[in-house]
């Protein structure tokens, strides 16, 4: 997941910067794109936490913890699966193209 988050920043990255192309498609693209990175850090916290539970001096009081987490992580992949697959649709090279077009036309309206 580590990699799909830096995937999901780098487009968020990239959709800001470009946002003053085109601000009415680019800010959804902006948000999810944000939301997406937020939610894959959110599941590695939670990969991260669930470690720190293994520990062998968990208090008792704790003991439902790791699977509320591991239920949890289960809900952030769900969530993040149809969104991711909306940002990524579609070939980059040709995503990259129109990009590239619609930055023309932008930097042509002066």
């Amino acid at each position: 997941l580590h990699d799909w988050r830096k995937r999901a920043k780098d487009l968020w990255y990239q959709a800001r910067l470009f946002q003053p192309v085109w601000p009415e498609v680019m800010a959804p693209v902006v948000t999810a794109s944000g939301d997406l990175g937020e939610m894959l850090g959110d599941h590695h916290d939670l990969v991260v936490f669930r470690a720190l539970l293994a520990e062998p001096d968990l208090s008792p009081l704790a003991s439902d913890l790791p699977d509320r987490a591991l239920a949890r992580m289960a809900e952030i992949r769900a969530a993040a699966r149809p969104l991711s697959a909306r940002l990524f649709a579609g070939e980059p090279r040709a995503i990259a193209a129109q990009w590239v077009d619609w930055w023309h036309l932008w930097r042509d309206e002066g």
